[in-house]
C-alpha cells in the first residue's frame, strides 16, 4: 500500500539523519576495527599459550642404562663422608619424621642395591628425595 494511502506524507515521515562519511571517519573506523581485531588475536594467543606449557612433564623420562647411573660409593668426592646417623637425620627431616615411610624406603633401596652400605643407601635416598621434590 502506498504511503499516501495510509496518510503518511513525505514531510511527516521520520527520516534518519544522514551523516557523510569523510576520509577521516573512514580512517577512524578502520583504525578501531583493526585495534579490536588485534586485541582479540592477542587475547586468543595468550589463552592458547597459557594452556600449552604444563607445569610438570606428562611423560616419565626414559630410564638410564646401568652404565650411566652413578655408583653409590663414588657418588661424590669431597670432604669427609657423613655418618649413618647424620644421613638418617637428614632423610627423616625431609620425610617430616615419618619413621614407617623411612623404613619402607630403606628396605626398597636395600633390595635394589644389596651391596651398598647403610650410609650409601641413606645418601641415595636423600639425593633422590631432593631431586624428585624440587
Amino acid at each position: 500500500m502506498p504511503d499516501r494511502a495510509r496518510g503518511i506524507t513525505p514531510q511527516h515521515a521520520p527520516e534518519a539523519p544522514r551523516t557523510a562519511i569523510t576520509p577521516y571517519t573512514a580512517r577512524v573506523e578502520l583504525w578501531m576495527s583493526l585495534t579490536l581485531l588485534g586485541i582479540g588475536l592477542l587475547a586468543l594467543w595468550l589463552y592458547m599459550l597459557s594452556g600449552s606449557k604444563p607445569s610438570r612433564p606428562t611423560r616419565p623420562r626414559p630410564a638410564q642404562p646401568r652404565s650411566a647411573q652413578p655408583r653409590p660409593a663414588q657418588a661424590r668426592p669431597g670432604p669427609a663422608r657423613l655418618q649413618a646417623s647424620q644421613w638418617e637425620r637428614k632423610v627423616l627431616t625431609q620425610m617430616r619424621g615419618d619413621q614407617a615411610r623411612f623404613e619402607r624406603t630403606l628396605a626398597a633401596k636395600r633390595n635394589k642395591h644389596p651391596r651398598a652400605s647403610r650410609e650409601e643407601l641413606l645418601e641415595i635416598i636423600y639425593e633422590e628425595y631432593i631431586r624428585d621434590n624440587r
